[in-house]
């Protein structure tokens, strides 16, 4: 009956629940049973389907292939969610054989999957994977993660502009949103500024007394006048007040 890779996955494992993993690499060592069905599964699985016996293994030379580096999520028997790479066939054998769950992670997904590190800095898969050399192993695993905490002040020098919604000025509001579309709704009583593509910058909408915000880095906010006060030292506008 020919050998499936099922049968080399069922080997690898069986080397892992009978606690050899500690002892030796799997397939190393000749005076072990399993290390021998190993052997014996990859011989034939390798174009040596007449191989039946240990005798063989040092009778016939085993091809040499060499792994491509692949990342794999894995789902392991104890529940557990892990991102492992592995640089070798006996890695590879070793990871698909424990998971239950699995899938390759592409290199597009790898530049954008963030890992956390360090506590609270975030870098790509990508970026931890250069981190490992040439190395195979768990990269990262999933669960909860604490988040970032403290206190930020923005930096100097890096002044917003700004507009308050009179009810009437749109010109003022499109000129300070653009790319963005602003434009009155249908009660004409609020300017709402859409989202517009290549940005994620939400829409939103602004009532009269409202403040647009034009962040130094281009992205747009909306403050009622009591957030804007508070955050906020800003120079004089010329307009009208109402009279007592």
């Amino acid at each position: 009956m020919a050998v499936t890779k099922k049968d080399l996955y069922a080997a690898y494992a069986k080397h892992t629940k009978e606690g050899l993993d500690d002892l030796h690499e799997p397939g190393s060592d000749p005076d072990c049973a399993v290390c021998d069905e190993i052997n014996l599964i990859s011989l034939q699985l390798e174009g040596h389907p007449d191989a039946t016996s240990a005798v063989q293994l040092d009778m016939v030379e085993v091809p040499v292939q060499k792994a491509i580096p692949t990342v794999w999520e894995v789902e392991e028997d104890d529940g557990t969610v892990s991102i492992i790479r592995t640089v070798t066939h006996r890695q590879e054998h070793s990871v698909l054989a424990r998971g239950k769950q699995r899938r390759k992670i592409g290199t597009s997904e790898a530049r954008r999957l963030g890992i956390a590190i360090e506590g609270t800095k975030v870098i790509t898969l990508d970026q931890a994977i250069k981190r490992m050399g040439r190395a195979g192993g768990t990269i990262a695993t999933w669960g909860e993660i604490e988040l970032a905490k403290g206190t930020a002040l923005r930096k100097p020098s890096q002044p917003d502009q700004y507009v308050q919604f009179d009810g009437g000025n749109l010109a003022a509001i499109q000129k300070i949103a653009e790319p963005a579309n602003a434009h009155f709704t249908k009660k004409h009583d609020k300017v709402q500024v859409d989202a517009y593509a290549g940005s994620k910058q939400p829409s939103f909408s602004l009532e009269v007394g409202d403040i647009l915000i034009r962040l130094a880095t281009g992205r747009l906010l909306a403050l009622s006048q009591t957030d804007f006060e508070a955050l906020y030292d800003y120079d004089s506008q010329i307009g009208w007040t109402l009279a007592d």
